[in-house]
Parts: C-alpha cells; sequence; structure tokens
C-alpha cells in the first residue's frame, strides 16, 4: 500500500488478532446482556494490548500495535500517539502506530499527524499525510495544504496530494490546481491528476484538460485520460479528441486510430509532435 508498511517486515510473521464471536441480538434477556459482554472482551483486549506495548520484543510491540489498529477503540490512541511521537521506537511499529490511528481517527490523532508532519523522519510524515487523508476533516485539510504540500520529501507531497482527493472539496480543489499539479515531481502531478478524478466539477475537468493531459510525462498523461474516463467526459474538439489519443498511447491503439481518422486532425496532431508528447515511430505515423 502506500504506506510501505509490510505486515511481516523482517520474516517473522506476526500473530493476527483474535476476534470476539459476535453475540445474536434476539429479542429480550440475551439481546440486552449481549452488548455489554461484547464491551467488556473488546475492554478485555484493548489493555491486553496495550500491555504488550511496553514488550522489549519489536516484534510483540508491532503485534500488539495492528491489533490495536484493527479494534479501533479511541481507548488505544494516547499510546499509539506515544509510540508515534518516539524517536528511539522501531520504524516499522512507528509505521503501524501511524496506520493504526488512521483507523481509530479523532480530533487527536488528527493533532498527532500534524506535529508529525513537522517532524524529522520523512517516513512518520510519508505516513501522517496519507493517514490525514483517511481520517478528513478541516484540520487535517489545513496540515496537507499548509504542511504536506510542501514538504521537501516528494513522497510526502506524493501522499499529500493522494489524500487531498480523499477528503475534496474547494479547498482541497485549490490545492491540487495551484500547487500539486505544477510540483517538479511527476508522481506528484500523477496523483493531483488521479485527486482531481476523484473531486470531479469543472474546475478539475479543466485542470486535467488543459495541464494534466499535456504534461511532459507519459504517466501522469496516462493518470489524467484515466481521470477524465471516471468522470465519463468525452471529447469536445479535435484538439481534446488528439490529446485524449496521445495520452493514452501506450495502451489504447484503438483511440489512437479513431483519432487519426477524424478530419482536420493533422494539424494538432503535428503539434503535439512538435511538443514532444508523442513518438511517431512507435505507432508508424
Amino acid at each position: 500500500g502506500l504506506f510501505g508498511r509490510q505486515d511481516n517486515p523482517r520474516g517473522n510473521a506476526p500473530a493476527s488478532s483474535p476476534s470476539a464471536k459476535p453475540v445474536e441480538k434476539n429479542s429480550g434477556a440475551q439481546g440486552v446482556s449481549s452488548s455489554p459482554l461484547i464491551t467488556f472482551i473488546k475492554n478485555i483486549k484493548v489493555s491486553w494490548y496495550l500491555w504488550r506495548l511496553k514488550s522489549k520484543d519489536w516484534d510483540v510491540r508491532f503485534t500488539a500495535v495492528i491489533a490495536l489498529g484493527e479494534i479501533g477503540d479511541p481507548l488505544a490512541v494516547d499510546a499509539l500517539i506515544a509510540v508515534l511521537k518516539d524517536k528511539y521506537e522501531d520504524l516499522f511499529v512507528r509505521r503501524a502506530a501511524a496506520e493504526a490511528l488512521g483507523n481509530i481517527g479523532g480530533p487527536r490523532a488528527v493533532d498527532a499527524f500534524i506535529a508529525a508532519l513537522r517532524g524529522e523522519d520523512r517516513t512518520v510524515r510519508r505516513n501522517a499525510a496519507y493517514a490525514l487523508g483517511k481520517i478528513g476533516g478541516p484540520r487535517a485539510l489545513d496540515g496537507l495544504l499548509t504542511v504536506a504540500l510542501k514538504d521537501e520529501d516528494s513522497e510526502v507531497r506524493r501522499n499529500a496530494a493522494y489524500a487531498l482527493g480523499k477528503i475534496g472539496g474547494p479547498r482541497a480543489l485549490d490545492g491540487l490546481l495551484t500547487v500539486a499539479l505544477k510540483d517538479e515531481d511527476s508522481e506528484v502531478r500523477r496523483n493531483a491528476a488521479y485527486a482531481l478524478g476523484k473531486i470531479g466539477g469543472p474546475r478539475a475537468l479543466d485542470g486535467l484538460l488543459t495541464v494534466a493531459l499535456k504534461d511532459e510525462v507519459w504517466y501522469v498523461r496516462r493518470a489524467a485520460a484515466g481521470a477524465l474516463d471516471r468522470l465519463h467526459w468525452k471529447p469536445e474538439t479535435i484538439e481534446q479528441k488528439v490529446w485524449y489519443a496521445v495520452a493514452q498511447e501506450l495502451e489504447n491503439g484503438e483511440g489512437m486510430k479513431s483519432a487519426l481518422e477524424t478530419p482536420g486532425v493533422w494539424p494538432q496532431l503535428r503539434m503535439a509532435l512538435k511538443d514532444g508528447h508523442f513518438n511517431a515511430d512507435d505507432k508508424g505515423v
């Protein structure tokens, strides 16, 4: 996944956490008593894994963090934040703590991730940017726009662009159009194109057509074409048809053939060739 975390990072597969067998809710006394029982069992499990976080063995702590994220109980947030902030903790454990906090969410988790975005460890910053996209909300959006999208590490910016697409809204759209889509790193631009396809709307469409679809890097153009497909967009002009076909050049021969057969296409195609966006030798043009 985007986190880069592995369930088995060093060859020792941690045991999966046990789960309580669901109790059927029937009308009557049994249905009433089942909820406290489930809560009791859940609290025992949380307490057990919180205790395991104090182990001297990194793999025990790693397994405990994974389990706490799967349980998703807010009681674990403070302990997970402590793991995330501990610069002496094993890197895999800290990564897992970031993912677990992202699963649980809540205001305290958002504050912890925003603080982590300003930390020295770039891997933790990458995970924090991704997690903020999972949690969402105005505070998470602030952190992504003001900190993560301006990070010196390109992978932090890539995750920030992806996260903005998950959160959506006018402010996320502004960040994608004015910052991420113009980033010097082509994979940031690719994630921005993908994110624009998730958000949609006239402004996202305009950014895809006028910027991403004409990017100098082929996989950014491909991402733009895919985003346009998800928005159910269809070319309206010869120029759009050409650039759309050029963006799909490596996988959609039929689209290129259709574009080449369009009357008046050749001046636009020559412009695309001149700009270096398409290798004519590859298609026998």
